[in-house]
């Protein structure tokens, strides 16, 4: 039976907890920061106030508020943006993997002298970006429940490109685990390669056909659904029976994925677009006649999700989640002067390797609009030189036009007014790919749960392919960008998050329905 000391020092856990959130969101704008710090002061690393048992438990428990963290992300996705982007996430993906791993052994092989499967492994632990902390910070900036963002272009892009990271950052870890032990066979070390693919794949196709096929379902099987939904005992029970059918749906698709070999986060993610597909976001809440499609008149599934599930995730699973990821952070090992010094070049070099990513925007952005103007523009042009207001105004009333003369009244182009109006469309044009390219690069550049999986599954206690020195560099790599991150996309957003929902890669092109 716990002790009433025991009993206190979780409930001050608890309480500061949240206090520290309080505190870190209001003087730098990431409240998840000051949680990560907690974690380390009652866990191990520092003064290991907490039993070895609950933070194993809070651990756990703190997972389940990451999937929660990522279903809900999921739940306010908008689908059509993501299949029309799908392309540049792919880009967006394969860079923030490549880059690091590359930049990795290039500094660590060649700068610092470890081994190249060594510097591959550390690149491959900061290849994954951390998807709990970026659905969080998206939250955290536009208010509890709020979604606007996470239906906008560049948002999207985001999520499914670090999503795709975390994928292949799982394949990596298969990799690696393998690689140590030296029985694995060739086969063998395919078949942990080619799991994780297998399965996303599979995972990804089952998903699509089984929304294809709920949304059109046989007409007799409609009108039964129909009958059934109506009836006094779940019209009595709406919501509850909605919430089971959204847990059912959560831990079904999230078990199946884990056991197909790919990750519980990517299976909670495929729930919530799976929900999001067959039951959209924005119907009515009621049937507005009785020849609607049954599948019309299911609740807003989101306002489900916020009302059973939103509370705990908030109040407690997501802040223990990012407090479980400061009990893993060795730090009394960490201040030595070679591995200070090593892992904050590391951890720069980490930044910008994940910050780049951005530069795909920019480049789709210039590409997109070269194409736009190279169709339409000189059309455009044409009409607005020919017949601007001032020549059709003089042409009525029979005035005549001189052209002549600089200094002529009658002038109709003036430079210092055309070489203003440049400026400031110069300006805009760069607001409209600078902001969206700088949010994108900045959301990437947070490292987390997986990447610490990674460099604990390469260390292995020091006997993996990660060096003691090695992995302690790395994880200042991982702290410093988990950090960073969230600190530059709160800065990006509280100063410019109303000018990026305008450009074309926000609500300017999304709108903000969620279409089937």
């Amino acid at each position: 039976m716990n002790s009433t000391t025991d009993l206190l020092i979780l409930a001050s856990f608890l309480f500061l907890l949240h206090l520290a959130r309080i505190i870190a969101q209001t003087t730098i704008k990431a409240g998840l920061i000051g949680e990560i710090i907690l974690g380390a002061i009652y866990g191990a690393p520092l003064a290991n106030i907490l039993h070895s048992e609950w933070q194993s438990t809070l651990t756990a428990l703190g997972y389940l508020g990451l999937i929660l963290i990522v279903f809900e992300g999921a739940l306010s996705t908008n689908l059509s943006l993501l299949f029309r982007n799908l392309g540049l996430s792919i880009l967006c993906a394969l860079t923030g993997v490549l880059l690091p791993i590359g930049l990795s052994i290039l500094l660590l092989s060649t700068g610092f002298g470890y081994t190249v499967l060594a510097s591959f492994a550390a690149g491959a632990a900061l290849s994954a970006t951390s998807l709990g902390t970026t659905f969080a910070v998206l939250q955290t900036d536009h208010g509890e429940g709020n979604s606007a963002l996470f239906r906008t272009r560049i948002a999207v892009v985001l999520l499914s490109a670090a999503m795709i990271d975390d994928i292949i950052a799982l394949i990596m870890a298969s990799v690696i685990e393998s690689i140590e032990d030296g029985t694995e066979s060739h086969r063998s070390l395919g078949w942990a390669i080619g799991r994780p693919i297998l399965a996303s794949f599979a995972m990804s196709i089952l998903i699509l056909v089984l929304g294809f096929f709920m949304m059109r379902l046989p007409r007799q099987l409609k009108i039964y659904i129909n009958k059934l939904w109506t009836t006094s005992l779940l019209r009595r029970y709406r919501k509850r029976t909605e919430f089971i059918i959204l847990f059912f749906t959560l831990t079904s698709i999230s078990a199946g994925a884990a056991y197909a070999g790919t990750s519980v986060l990517y299976g909670a993610f495929l729930a919530g677009l799976l929900l999001t597909y067959v039951i959209p976001v924005h119907l009515p809440q009621r049937p507005t006649s009785p020849s609607d499609d049954p599948m019309d008149r299911w609740t807003n599934i989101l306002d489900v999700f916020n009302s059973y599930l939103l509370p705990l995730q908030s109040r407690l699973l997501s802040p223990l989640f990012f407090a479980s990821i400061g009990f893993s952070i060795p730090l009394r090992q960490m201040f030595t002067t070679h591995v200070l010094w090593r892992g904050f070049v590391y951890a720069l070099l980490m930044v910008f390797a994940k910050a780049a990513v951005g530069v795909w925007v920019a480049l789709w952005h210039q590409i997109s609009s070269y194409t736009k103007r190279k169709r339409n523009g000189s059309e455009e042009v044409k009409a607005s030189v020919e017949s601007p207001p001032e020549i059709e105004q003089r042409v009525e009333s029979g005035t005549q036009i001189d052209l002549t003369t600089n200094n002529a009244p009658d002038r109709i182009v003036d430079k210092q007014a055309l070489d203003a109006m440049a400026s400031v469309t110069t300006a805009k044009g760069m607001r409209s790919w600078f902001l969206p390219a700088s949010f994108l690069g900045s959301g990437m550049v947070a490292r987390g749960e997986i990447g610490l999986l990674i460099a604990q599954i390469a260390y292995s206690n020091g006997q993996g392919i990660l060096p003691t020195d090695l992995f302690l560099i790395s994880l200042w790599a991982l702290v410093l960008n988990t950090i960073v991150g969230p600190i530059i996309v709160s800065m990006v957003l509280s100063r410019w998050g109303v000018t990026l929902m305008d450009t074309d890669w926000g609500l300017g092109s999304a709108g903000i329905s969620n279409t089937r």
